[in-house]
């Protein structure tokens, strides 16, 4: 919403139109990261108190039920995509690239891509990226979103065998967070 507001034009509102398609895009590609959490962590899910009673873990809910649901979730989220210009299309699309680090840094996986759509909304509406204006942005997010999620992993009591995987992806966390700002200098 942030990106599609910077680009509106100086003095006017942003496009209404665009808003309510990123907020949409936002409630089911969001969405479908949760539904792939819950099918790739059930088993981790059922030792963690805060977790065991996600529907997978619980059992409410089967694996196939829950790809199904995925893929209801992400052919919404390609039908909002294709409205969009041809340039923001690409760029949507690529973001899939950011599928494969999920099994090795979940925070990370999560910042860089529930945040892709600071970069996507400029572009829908500029039909470019500006990277002065966007990338600051998306470092931004994807800083405050390993950052709560830091949050949340140090509130939940965890067991033993689960704080060694933690601790790992911490470091990695802070290794890309370290790269990124090496690559911005």
């Amino acid at each position: 919403m942030w990106s599609i507001s910077l680009a509106a034009d100086p003095g006017h509102l942003p496009d209404f139109k665009m808003l309510t398609l990123f907020r949409c895009g936002a409630l089911f590609l969001r969405g479908a990261g949760c539904t792939i959490n819950g099918l790739l962590d059930r088993d981790i899910d059922t030792m963690v108190e805060r977790t065991k009673l996600r529907l997978v873990a619980s059992g409410l809910l089967t694996p196939f039920k829950g790809l199904c649901f995925l893929g209801v979730q992400l052919l919404l989220g390609l039908r909002i995509l294709i409205q969009l210009n041809n340039y923001s299309r690409i760029l949507g699309a690529s973001s899939l690239l950011l599928v494969f680090p999920i099994l090795s840094t979940p925070q990370a996986y999560l910042g860089f891509t529930f945040n892709w759509g600071a970069l996507l909304g400029w572009c829908a509406i500029q039909g470019s990226i500006d990277p002065a204006v966007v990338f600051p942005l998306y470092i931004s997010g994807v800083c405050w979103t390993l950052e709560e999620e830091e949050k949340k992993r140090v509130k939940v009591k965890m067991p033993n065998q689960l704080r060694s995987v933690c601790s790992i992806s911490t470091q990695l966390k802070l290794n890309v967070f370290v790269g990124i700002i090496q690559i911005l200098s």
